[in-house]
């Protein structure tokens, strides 16, 4: 495949392909981190049957971004449907809702890439919890 040149401009319709693409792909990743997921409420199982409940505040931070990340799936397959009304209107929805602290606009791939940092986040904190686990347990610390 050829690469275009550097001073091409995509059209806004390859544009709206590319963008909703990406919010496409991004949510596909985020939706497969829920295999993570269910390791890690495993692992906590695991942790509170040795009694080791330090491993269960990492377990807890993997229910927060599991959350996030659910959340930021749905909401990228929405932008993907509309990416000319649906931007606005989630952001003002968010607003009201309390679930937006920034003002300024943010692209679509701002947007995406949010939600890659937040599987990595995800991922970090699934890591953290199975080390302490590992950790917890062949410490005999309970």
């Amino acid at each position: 495949m050829s690469r275009p040149a550097p001073d091409f401009q995509p059209t806004s319709d390859a544009r709206h392909a590319e963008d909703a693409f990406d919010c496409r792909a991004t949510a596909a990743l985020l939706r497969s981190m829920g295999t993570l997921v269910w390791a890690s409420h495993a692992g906590a199982l695991v942790a509170a049957s040795y009694h080791a409940w330090i491993p269960l505040l990492g377990w807890s931070l993997v229910v927060y971004f599991a959350v996030r990340v659910q959340l930021d799936a749905g909401l990228l397959e929405m932008l993907a449907r509309d990416l000319e009304s649906a931007p606005a209107q989630l952001d003002a929805w968010l607003s009201r809702a309390g679930l937006r602290t920034r003002r300024e606009e943010r692209s679509i791939a701002d947007r995406c890439a949010g939600g890659r940092r937040l599987a990595r986040y995800l991922a970090g904190a699934c890591l953290l919890q199975f080390g302490a686990t590992a950790v917890a347990i062949l410490s005999g610390n309970r």
